[in-house]
């Protein structure tokens, strides 16, 4: 029997021509928005690191391990770093750096003068006489000690430490009839036991 339903048959879907479809950023890197997104680029690699990193700017007052910095740039480059952006992160590492070397010479200069101030305290050592009892002390190393004893001494700072002190000064009771002029020489400054026992250690 024929259709005789008045109802036209519906118009197909026809697309606009005035409506652009949406990029495809996996299909055109090119189009994806600019939001700091880093996007592969196949077999060409990472977008935006350079062929080669030129040499980044550190600073002068720090030491920086280049080979550590030389390793990076390989990593840089994959992840697509930019010259400016393996900057900013060698930047960050270089201000780590320097934080974490004023937290040591702080915790250096801390621990010295707490061991500075034991021994002006100390039952045997310390007192009135401090400088002349260490200057009995330097009069023992001197006689005793090596030039390199001296050194790790002074570079660690174990010269201060009121056991070391104390230790010397008993050997240097011991020696004191043979060795002439061994108290410190006599100042209206105090001195610290290192003064004594370096006089001639470069002060930073």
């Amino acid at each position: 029997m024929p259709d005789n339903d008045p109802t036209p048959a519906a118009d197909p879907v026809v697309a606009d021509p005035e409506v652009q479809p949406a990029a495809d950023p996996a299909a055109d890197p090119a189009a994806a928005p600019d939001d700091g997104t880093v996007l592969t680029n196949g077999a060409d690699g990472p977008q935006g690191a350079p062929e080669e990193y030129a040499d980044f700017d550190l600073p002068q007052d720090i030491e920086i391990n280049t080979a550590l910095l030389d390793a990076a740039r390989p990593i840089f480059k994959e992840v697509g770093l930019s010259q400016v952006g393996a900057q900013a992160l060698v930047n960050m590492f270089a201000d780590q750096i320097k934080a974490d070397s004023a937290t040591r010479n702080d915790a250096y200069a801390q621990q010295n003068k707490d061991w500075q101030d034991e021994a002006r305290a100390d039952s045997v050592v310390g007192g009135d006489d401090f400088e002349q009892k260490v200057g009995k002390a330097k009069a023992a190393l001197d006689k005793f000690g090596s030039p390199g004893l001296m050194k790790l001494l002074q570079d660690t700072g174990l010269g201060n430490h009121p056991d070391v002190i104390r230790a010397w000064y008993k050997v240097g009771l011991t020696i004191a009839e043979d060795v002439p002029g061994g108290d410190a020489d006599p100042s209206d400054t105090p001195k610290s036991a290192a003064e004594i026992l370096y006089p001639n250690a470069k002060r930073a």
